[in-house]
């Protein structure tokens, strides 16, 4: 997606510039990628687990890779891609989604999902 390396998945979900983009929105910071996508999914529900939404944010993982490999399958297949403002509304709307489907919490809307998780 990012047109910058080779396409490992550790790249694709983790170290490319778009991916990088949405994992600062998630964490509202820059922050240290782990080395593999094996290491971020142990590591999350780690120390990250303990987050008050415990539910919401484990999905958020699955969200942003899910999100990331429609649009990685979408520039590669199809010849189209989203701005970087079109992927982080792709994946709150799909979070939102997610979180609605599960039946755990009665949101509605986008910014009902932010308050409840606080990124």
């Amino acid at each position: 997606m990012c047109k910058r390396s080779g396409e490992s998945v550790d790249h694709l979900f983790l170290h490319c510039s778009v991916a990088m983009e949405l994992w600062s929105l998630v964490f509202g910071m820059q922050w240290v990628m782990p080395r593999t996508v094996l290491d971020l999914f142990g590591a999350w529900l780690g120390k990250m687990g303990q987050h008050g939404s415990i539910l919401v944010w484990k999905m958020v993982p699955h969200c942003l890779v899910w999100c990331l490999w429609r649009e990685w399958n979408a520039w590669h297949f199809d010849d189209s891609e989203q701005t970087i403002s079109g992927l982080k509304l792709l994946f709150f709307q799909t979070l939102l989604e997610w979180v609605a489907g599960s039946g755990a919490f009665a949101i509605q809307s986008i910014l009902e999902l932010i308050d409840l998780c606080t990124f």
